[in-house]
């Protein structure tokens, strides 16, 4: 991940490095899932740990999960305004 910020950040020229942008999104939003199915399993496992963090975890979770779900869908689903 950070190695594609890197390549980003280099200028035009490094663009064609670039192909695998689809591909890191969609690894960063199965993280996320991963993420909220591992903290909301505490919710029915008793361990000890604070349920209010637990609250948090997976609302984070899901918010990122929102965030990078609508990326996705309008960067590689839309139409842009210039195909029209």
């Amino acid at each position: 991940m950070y190695s594609y910020y890197l390549f980003a950040g280099l200028g035009p020229q490094f663009q064609k490095y670039l192909w695998w942008k689809k591909h890191l999104t969609t690894m960063q939003m199965v993280q996320f899932v991963i993420v909220f199915l591992h903290s909301s399993q505490l919710l029915l496992f008793e361990c000890n740990y604070p349920k209010g963090i637990v609250a948090l975890l997976g609302a984070n979770a899901l918010y990122f999960l929102y965030l990078f779900g609508t990326f996705y869908r309008r960067t590689y689903f839309q139409r842009s305004c210039k195909d029209d």
